[in-house]
């Protein structure tokens, strides 16, 4: 019924890997997210079209979530502006309006070390065809 994405991206800080992050980038991976997932295997990264530039658009829930997440948005500058706990059944809209939202677990988000002011950056996976 639904494809899965298969794509995955890096996510550095500086010079250093900090994780690797799978790509929300079709209808069905965007539309579930994580939902009913009783064990996150990896970070998800949605990049927001700046087409819609709004705080709004780079809103988060986490209805029919079974697990708390840490919701990290980032700006056009690439740079951690915000960062979110959602327990089930929750809503969050950003201060402003996000380029990335990356939700994480919470042992993955604290292997990482993000932090407000941190700017990162998204490079393809070295192994992955496209």
């Amino acid at each position: 019924m639904f494809k899965k994405s298969r794509k995955f991206r890096e996510l550095w800080i500086e010079d250093k890997e900090i994780a690797t992050v799978k790509l929300a980038d079709d209808f069905s991976t965007r539309l579930l997210g994580l939902m009913f997932k009783k064990k996150i295997d990896r970070p998800l990264l949605f990049e927001i079209p700046q087409r819609f530039n709004s705080p709004s658009r780079s809103a988060i829930h986490s209805c029919f979530m079974l697990v708390d997440i840490i919701v990290v948005f980032v700006d056009e500058n690439d740079e951690v502006f915000e960062i979110a706990r959602l327990k089930p059944w929750q809503y969050y809209k950003p201060k402003k309006s996000a380029k990335y939202v990356i939700e994480f677990n919470e042992e993955d988000y604290f292997k990482c070390k993000l932090e407000i002011g941190n700017r990162i950056k998204i490079k393809k996976c070295p192994n992955e065809k496209f």
